[in-house]
């Protein structure tokens, strides 16, 4: 197979997409240095390149690319706070994001945009809303995405990191009471999410996730039809990814459109339940051996 240059990768998915050079950097770097790096004149960082590449709809992590040690070290840092975060550890998630920070030059926007999301998903995580939507706001406007919360999307592009910002907001404005102000985020990012690729990273962790805020959005206005059609798409696309905390949310909110859901169906909910409970190893916590017995009790 022929060999292409990292340039010519990124100026033949913009051309096959029918993207311009202006959509396409806006917010991140100028269409001269854009033009410079599809001309192989100059080399963007590995982080310029995973934001470009992701708002093509293209998986970044299938392209490894690390030219310095300092892109290195901040790959690290960020696969450490990932799995902290995904363990709870916050406040080692808020040591690496110091160190993080301390090594981060304040030019380097989309290093910042990152620190500001995951500092937003701690203050997210305790409760902390109006911190939380100050820090995403801040994040977002670092690339130019600020006005997307008021004025749509249009025909903006989003990376990974834009679109989980956009859908953090709107989950925070929601848990803040401010419905009509997340139910049109949500409704931006599944219009969005809808138009990528099947094999989009994004498509696949956020479109099941907006598609349920929608169906429960159609529930609570009485749309029970529609609120089913939307359940069901995101079960199927939930199943597809293994999505297991999602699929929990999937199967409650059926049960609120069917209280006479079957046996069968209260225990793949159980099942689900006791799942997400599970120990970092695997092994079932005290809390799903709690919930099962208790739930046999009652049989």
């Amino acid at each position: 197979m022929e060999e292409i240059t990292l340039g010519e990768l990124i100026m033949n998915l913009r051309i096959k997409k029918n993207i311009s050079r202006a959509r396409l950097c806006d917010g991140i770097c100028s269409t001269v240095a854009l033009g410079r790096y599809e001309s192989n004149e100059r080399v963007p960082d590995k982080f310029l390149i995973d934001c470009i590449l992701e708002r093509l709809g293209e998986n970044s992590a299938r392209l490894e690319f690390i030219s310095s040690e300092d892109e290195f070290s901040k790959s690290v840092y960020r696969r450490d706070i990932e799995e902290y975060l995904d363990n709870r550890q916050y406040s080692d998630v808020e040591k690496i994001l110091e160190i993080y920070r301390s090594n981060t030059q304040k030019s380097e926007r989309l290093h910042y945009q990152y620190i500001y999301f995951k500092e937003g998903e701690i203050c997210f995580e305790n409760k902390k809303y109006e911190d939380a939507l100050d820090l995403y706001k801040k994040a977002l406007d670092l690339t130019e995405r600020l006005d997307v919360i008021d004025k749509g999307l249009c025909d903006k592009l989003l990376s990974d990191i834009e679109t989980g910002l956009l859908y953090k907001a709107a989950e925070t404005y929601k848990c803040m009471g401010e419905t009509d102000c997340a139910d049109y985020i949500f409704d931006e990012l599944r219009k969005y999410l809808m138009e990528q690729e099947d094999d989009c990273k994004k498509k696949a962790e956020y479109l099941p996730l907006v598609v349920i805020h929608t169906a429960e959005t159609e529930i609570n206005r009485s749309n029970y039809g529609l609120a089913k059609q939307y359940l069901n798409m995101a079960e199927e696309l939930l199943i597809k990814e293994y999505h297991l905390t999602g699929l929990e949310k999937v199967l409650e909110l059926k049960r609120r459109l069917d209280e006479d859901n079957d046996e069968e169906e209260l225990h793949r909910l159980l099942a689900i339940k006791i799942l997400n409970t599970r120990n970092v190893d695997g092994t079932i916590s005290d809390e799903g051996i709690k919930l099962w017995e208790s739930t046999i009790k009652q049989i």
